[in-house]
């Protein structure tokens, strides 16, 4: 089924009057965050399956999601649109090859098919966490790209951060053999 884009609209409305807060003007990042979280406890928490991979609240949560990252400064408006794109990539991906399971946060929820019009919601809340940052944190600079926020629980997120994990502990192993080896050229060491 189609996004209905007059829903996500009220879901999103509704969500933030519920919070005290506008949508239609720059907001408080951290209750962008705390609507995020919810929408998300939601989304994982309803006993109706139909609400798990309903695309139009999925398309709310990726609203809110990229709205209280950019707008807290956690990521850059480049990195947001690159995660956009790429998570409904790792979808088609994935459905593809039909490993689907690989990108479950939650191993009982399936997750929402690629859809253009949720990658659409989530760069639009890009563009009003940028208004939201510019209005509550116009001294901060966004990380060119920060690695914390794409470490999200899944199978194939586990093994890339394993895998991460296992190259930065190689790096440093190299990193001070070296060091002693340098070191051993130096007179007095």
């Amino acid at each position: 089924m189609p996004v209905d884009h007059l829903r996500v609209h009220g879901i999103i409305v509704k969500w933030s009057w519920n919070a005290g807060a506008s949508p239609l003007g720059p907001m408080d990042p951290g209750v962008t965050e705390i609507l995020r979280k919810e929408l998300k406890a939601y989304r994982d928490g309803s006993p109706d399956p139909a609400v798990w991979t309903d695309l139009d609240v999925a398309a709310a949560e990726h609203y809110f999601l990229m709205r209280s990252w950019v707008g807290s400064c956690k990521i850059s408006i480049e990195q947001g649109i690159a995660m956009t794109h790429g998570y409904d990539l790792a979808k088609v991906i994935t459905r593809a090859f039909d490993a689907e399971d690989l990108l479950r946060h939650n191993p009982g929820r399936p997750t929402t098919p690629p859809d253009p019009d949720v990658v659409k919601w989530g760069l639009h809340g890009i563009a009003m966490g940028e208004v939201d940052r510019r209005a509550f944190r116009p001294d901060c600079t966004p990380p060119a790209f920060n690695l914390e926020a794409v470490t999200f629980r899944s199978p194939l997120m586990d093994r890339i951060n394993a895998a991460r994990e296992a190259v930065a502990e190689a790096v440093a192993e190299i990193a001070e053999k070296g060091g002693r080896a340098a070191r051993s050229l130096l007179p007095g060491y």
